[in-house]
């Protein structure tokens, strides 16, 4: 008997065989001044999602220039709302 393990991007519902490349989206804060990090605003909402959709929001990768997203940067306000409905949609489902 085995398990298999696949993971879906909860923005595109790409799916993959490994979590390499799949990452954990959540909204936090830190003061200016401080190395102290607050815990995320939005107590356990968070969503997984994979490289491409992690450019999408702005996400620091590196990638080839050939392969770069040629999309507008988002506003932090468009990314907390896609947060928020896609962590509500996942709930719902």
């Amino acid at each position: 008997m085995s398990i298999t393990t696949i993971y879906r991007c909860d923005k595109c519902d790409q799916e993959q065989n490994t979590g390499d490349q799949f990452w954990k989206v959540t909204v936090s804060a830190q003061m200016v001044n401080s190395t102290f990090a607050l815990p995320p605003f939005t107590n356990n909402l968070h969503i997984e999602v994979c490289k491409l959709c992690l450019e999408s929001f702005g996400g620091f990768i590196t990638t080839s220039p050939d392969k770069k997203i040629k999309t507008k940067d988002p506003t932090i306000d468009d990314l907390i709302t896609e947060i928020v409905i896609l962590e509500m949609e996942n709930q719902i489902t």
